[in-house]
């Protein structure tokens, strides 16, 4: 229910969704299907294993699961530094910085 979802921490947004994500909550919708759709921001440009681990985390809050999560660990510290390689991801002096995501419903 809504109620499950925004317990999440999820958010309503409204705006455009793009790709795949975009047809089949709009083909969902049109054909009367009901639900909704766990989205997460990601840059978009390359994978985002964070996001992924996010979502992941929210699927077995949501769904009362128990997915092991440990491997994206793992893969998340190898896309950074092969990003970092690229010029992509600018390594950060300093501090740690804080992961922020937003979960649409």
């Amino acid at each position: 229910t809504l109620q499950e979802a925004l317990s999440l921490g999820t958010k309503i947004m409204v705006g455009n969704i793009f790709g795949i994500a975009g047809i089949l909550i709009g083909l969902g919708y049109l054909r009367g299907f009901k639900g909704f759709s766990l989205l997460v921001e990601t840059p978009g440009t390359h994978p985002d294993v964070n996001a992924a681990r996010y979502a992941l985390l929210a699927l077995n809050k949501f769904l009362g699961l128990q997915v092991n999560s440990s491997g994206l660990e793992q893969a998340v510290e190898e896309i950074k530094k092969m990003l970092e390689s690229f010029g992509w991801v600018k390594i950060q002096k300093g501090g740690k910085k804080k992961d922020e995501f937003r979960w649409f419903v």
